[in-house]
């Protein structure tokens, strides 16, 4: 069979057509973002002796709940850049890793810590400066003893005192006498049927 389908007028197909363009242009607008997010960017160079420097990490902090956003380990340039970051980023701060007995670190001559900017002009990254006061130690003092190494002496040498006074023991010990397992005997069980 045959059918026939009446189109309908373009008039109404028009009509339909304009009537919905609005509405699709609103939903349209109203899912993309009035604005897109601005991202931060920073670069700074930190005042450190050459020698400390691998032991030292740049970190960009979340101001809100203290989050490291990026990390960066100082290399030898001592220069650090940082690119789209969010804005919920709100300082750099330095994060030492110094050993104790190598490295004596001045607190209050550093700044660990410096603010982001938020207002930038002409869209170039603002440059701050971070300042570690680390002196290296040359020797240890005289007169301070180590004990942790006291007392892996002491330890060192009651072990061998003890191995050499119980040597003859533990020889004794190695030296057990076999011990031998007694042989199957073979019984013959009659069996009834």
């Amino acid at each position: 069979m045959l059918t026939i389908q009446r189109l309908p007028s373009p008039l109404i197909t028009t009509g339909l057509l304009l009537l919905l363009l609005p509405l699709c242009l609103t939903f349209t607008c109203s899912a993309a973002p009035a604005h897109a997010p601005t991202l931060l960017s920073v670069a700074g160079s930190v005042v450190v002796p050459l020698n400390a420097t691998p032991f030292i990490d740049v970190q960009v902090v979340d101001g809100s709940s203290g989050a490291v956003l990026r990390f960066l380990p100082l290399d030898a340039s001592r220069t650090f850049a940082f690119a789209g970051l969010p804005p919920a980023a709100t300082e750099v701060r330095l994060f030492l890793r110094l050993p104790e007995r190598r490295f004596r670190f001045s607190p209050e001559a550093s700044t660990l810590a410096v603010a982001i900017p938020k207002n930038t002009v002409g869209g170039v990254a603002p440059w701050l400066q971070l300042t570690a006061a680390v002196e290296e130690l040359q020797s240890t003092p005289a007169g301070e003893q180590q004990q942790g190494s006291l007392l892996a002496l002491l330890v060192t040498v009651v072990g061998m005192v003890l191995a050499i006074a119980g040597r003859h023991k533990l020889v004794s010990l190695l030296h057990l006498p076999v011990v031998k397992l007694p042989k199957q005997r073979r019984m013959v069980v009659p069996m009834s049927r």
